[in-house]
């Protein structure tokens, strides 16, 4: 048998594995502080909220329609709504 028809095997999880996975994630869950576990929880809610406020604001802006009237040009909404997905991002990533 030639080696270019051979195919390498895919290799097998074993249930040992699976618990050394669970183990190491419950292991680094357990090292985050309450707040880090917070602020893990309310990552992507914020990213879905951010994303959610610069789609408004530029569908706003393309519209002619003052989304929020303190923002005419509709930069704070979209800086904003940016701003929020990028920190639920980072949040949600630890």
């Amino acid at each position: 048998m030639s080696r270019s028809n051979e195919r390498p095997k895919r290799l097998q999880r074993t249930p040992l594995d699976r618990q050394l996975k669970r183990n190491l994630r419950v292991a680094a869950r357990a090292e985050l502080t309450r707040r880090a576990r917070i602020e893990k929880r309310l990552g992507w809610p914020l990213v879905a909220a951010g994303l959610g406020l610069f789609v408004a604001t530029l569908v706003a802006n393309f519209a002619g329609v003052v989304l929020l009237p303190f923002d005419m040009h509709h930069f704070f909404g979209q800086v904003g709504g940016l701003g929020i997905a990028f920190t639920g991002f980072v949040w949600a990533m630890r």
